[in-house]
């Protein structure tokens, strides 16, 4: 049976937001609270084992954190990744979580994007906006006026709901459709209002009666939908998760370096806040000295490989890691300068360096997502390489200006 590409990518992002909150709290382990009457002005940025807010948070919340209960008040936006995240206060912005257990029994002044393995909204709880649901099981109650739409393997509908509901169904193009096997369960539940049209598409649906429902249309598992996923859409769904596992891969790399060589983490962080352009320098330097390099490198081999096959086959495993992990360790240090750069009054810099990696990786996202179009496309696809380009001549110059520390310190010592 082939799995829905939804279902793929929920299970992806699930995992995501699970890595991202365990290196989080790896990083930080002491539990924070926001004790009750407690103000906090501004975004917070805040990664712990535990949290717990009670009090009043004046701007937007980002939180890492294994455990979460937020029964305060939060004026801004809510962008959060846990374990078990409890939502019960009241939220003026949008709320953005990923975690294996989410429970909302709280007021969300705007809109709700939210993904986890069990998803709840309590009979309390109630959402001004449109609101986006992932899942393997999902249950909404509660209110919801905007749209909504909902990808899970099992959904319950309890609540009242103004606007359309969708349940795992995507208006994509017609052509280049794929019938695919979707085994799961719709239950529209007694009590239930839905006041707009409940378009699903699945194996299993039941109306239960004392359940209002406006207007029903299923499409049922085995008929292809009129309109369905296309190769196109494949390729933006697979670059977001290509871009998650990417940003998730970096930041446990990150993280590695902070906890295993903290002075030299702090070192690199330092010498791109201070020292960008000689950064950029010593990456270009590098850059035109690859090509020699590499006529020398391949001489090498070869004489290795004739004279001593073994060692040679060693000695080129070991020269071809060390480019690659430069490569890869490029990126680190463009997220501590962005990080630095963007978030200087966040006290952490482990959290600064996770947040300019984000907002690199996702600038460069939005850059190839961009370079898809007929319009502009060539122009953001020339954009996106010098980025990229930029990106591994700074990354890579930092790396090797702490080398070259390191060695000149041992030289010494």
């Amino acid at each position: 049976m082939k799995m829905h590409p939804l279902h793929r990518l929920l299970r992806a992002a699930t995992l995501g937001g699970c890595l991202v909150l365990g290196a989080a709290s790896a990083a930080t382990g002491v539990p924070e609270w926001v004790k009750p009457g407690e103000v906090r002005a501004g975004d917070q940025y805040i990664g712990v084992t535990t949290f717990r807010h009670d009090g009043a948070i004046e701007g937007d919340l980002f939180l890492w954190a294994e455990s979460a209960v937020c029964g305060g008040s939060i004026g801004g936006d809510l962008i959060g990744a846990g374990q078990d995240l409890g939502l019960t206060g009241a939220i003026g912005g949008d709320v953005r979580a990923a975690g294996k257990t989410i429970a909302l029994s709280g007021k969300i002044g705007r809109n709700a994007m939210v993904a986890g393995l069990d998803v709840s909204f309590s009979r309390e709880s109630s959402v001004a906006g449109s609101l986006v649901a992932c899942g393997k099981t999902v249950v909404l109650d509660g209110q919801v006026r905007g749209k909504t739409r909902v990808f899970a393997e099992k959904i319950v509908l309890k609540g009242e709901f103004f606007g359309d509901v969708l349940v795992n169904v995507i208006d994509i193009d017609k052509k280049d459709r794929e019938d695919w096997e979707l085994k799961d369960a719709l239950i529209v539940a007694p009590g239930a209002v839905l006041h707009g049209k409940l378009i699903y598409q699945g194996s299993s649906a039941e109306l239960q009666p004392g359940a209002k429902v406006a207007a029903f249309e299923w499409i049922k598992t085995g008929e292809a939908p009129a309109r369905w996923l296309s190769k196109e859409n494949r390729r933006r769904v697979w670059g977001f998760v290509s871009f998650l596992f990417t940003t998730i891969a970096l930041f446990l790399l990150g993280l590695a370096l902070h906890r295993w060589f903290p002075a030299l983490f702090m070192k690199l962080g330092e010498f791109s806040a201070q020292k960008p352009w000689s950064a950029v320098l010593y990456g270009l330097l590098a850059a035109l000295s690859t090509v020699p390099s590499l006529v020398f490198f391949i001489v090498l081999l070869a004489m290795y490989l004739i004279l001593s096959p073994g060692l040679g086959m060693l000695f080129g495993s070991i020269a071809g890691a060390a480019y690659l992990a430069l490569y890869i360790l490029s990126t680190v240090p463009v997220g501590l300068w962005l990080g630095n750069l963007a978030f200087r009054k966040n006290p952490s810099a482990l959290n600064r360096f996770g947040l300019g990696l984000l907002l690199f990786n996702a600038a460069v996202y939005l850059l190839g997502l961009l370079a898809g179009y007929h319009v502009g496309g060539p122009l953001f696809s020339i954009l996106s390489f010098i980025v990229k380009f930029a990106a591994v001549l700074f990354g890579a110059g930092a790396l090797l200006f702490l080398v070259k520390e390191f060695f000149a310190a041992a030289r010494r010592g």
